[in-house]
């Protein structure tokens, strides 16, 4: 049987799935605690800025570990409990995975055979964050500067291998970039995610409602962005 749904419902259901990325000690990870009910996938042990938070984490250490969280959240009635999925981070998961392979790769003369298989998993992985009915996905990615095939250099999410960086902008509603200024006046700190790219930054906004520079709340993106 044919079902027919409309776009705006299709979009509550689906809930918002975004990615960002910036510079050490920017703000990504205390970013979760502005998320609607979140619980995180932790692989890079650097929590300490949400101690006094409480928030649900599930300990990322193996590939394992990964696909047994997904079908978790995925399947089990406790985790409808949370709405926000935060994955901090995807650049620290995907090292491990990768570490993994190199040590097991059977074939030493094949040096891409490692990346391939990071490639495979990892993405099946963020198809199926970009799939999940009705929960939110908050990516947390490192940043690194790239050259481009074009010239010139561009901050991205850093992710081992090409093909998990080309993948990106055609899984996911939003690639943010956090940026930290401090007011040399002041002394004080200023964030802001710079939600649309330019020659210097990947980003974007699928929904086309965010202002080039957001105030640093997710909760408040989800919303703007479903308006």
């Amino acid at each position: 049987m044919v079902k027919i749904t409309n776009t705006a419902a299709a979009c509550d259901r689906s809930g918002v799935k975004c990615v960002v990325f910036g510079k050490p000690k920017t703000g990504k990870t205390t970013l979760i605690k502005t998320a609607p009910a979140p619980i995180i996938f932790s692989s890079e042990r650097g929590l300490l800025p949400l101690r006094g938070e409480k928030i649900p984490v599930v300990e990322i250490a193996s590939y394992k570990d990964l696909e047994e969280a997904f079908a978790w959240v995925g399947s089990s009635a406790e985790a409808r409990n949370y709405k926000t999925i935060c994955w901090d981070s995807v650049s620290d998961t995907s090292e491990a995975i990768l570490a993994t392979e190199r040590r097991e790769n059977k074939n030493k003369k094949d040096n891409w055979g490692p990346y391939n298989i990071l490639a495979e998993q990892m993405t099946e992985r963020l198809r199926d964050a970009r799939n999940m009915q009705g929960r939110n996905w908050y990516l947390v990615c490192q940043e690194e500067i790239v050259k481009m095939p074009e010239g010139g250099m561009m901050a991205v999410p850093s992710l081992p291998g090409k093909a998990l960086l080309q993948n990106l902008p055609y899984l996911f509603d939003g690639i943010f970039q956090m940026n930290l200024y401090v007011d040399p006046a002041t002394g004080q700190e200023h964030r802001a995610l710079k939600t649309r790219g330019d020659n210097i930054t990947m980003g974007g906004d699928r929904s086309g409602n965010l202002d080039q520079w957001e105030q640093p709340h997710l909760g408040n993106i989800f919303a703007k962005m479903l308006s």
